[in-house]
């Protein structure tokens, strides 16, 4: 298997757009923003991850019990690369205090990253995106409802 280096991951981006989109013009104009947000975003995959051993150790946490939800293998291990294998975990409260779309392309960019070390998690990183789109509205309504801003 082999790991995409950051070049490869724009190219697969690129190629995206450029299938969704039918102006050249705008094609061009999306593909700038694109490359400029990629290089300032958040959160950021450790460097080296060794996929075959964060395997390893979730079929080793299902087996003994530890892993107690009903999701699939793939889905646990998207999980399990985010909380252990990224920078989510220190910014995840300063993340979800903004913008619903600057929370959506930071995780989108995120599940791109993990998307790109194994292809077979391309779909299972879609069904993860849209459940921390629903976090998101969760979070905001429990803030709106219970938190006031002082002024």
């Amino acid at each position: 298997m082999r790991i995409l280096s950051y070049p490869d991951i724009c190219q697969v981006k690129l190629i995206l757009n450029l299938i969704f989109m039918t102006n050249p013009v705008r094609k061009i104009c999306r593909i700038v923003p694109s490359f400029i947000d990629f290089l300032i975003m958040l959160l950021k995959l450790d460097k080296n991850i060794d996929l075959p051993k964060v395997k390893f150790d979730l079929k080793c946490q299902i087996d003994n019990g530890f892993c107690k939800n009903n999701y699939p293998f793939e889905i646990n291990l998207i999980y399990k690369i985010i909380h252990e294998h990224t920078n989510y975990e220190s910014y995840q409260w300063q993340l979800f205090g903004n913008d619903k779309k600057i929370v959506d392309k930071e995780i989108q960019s995120l599940l791109i990253a993990i998307s790109a070390l194994d292809r077979s998690l391309t779909w299972d990183c879609l069904s993860v995106l849209s459940r921390y789109r629903n976090l998101y509205k969760l979070r905001k309504k429990i803030t709106n409802t219970y938190i006031r801003s002082v002024k």
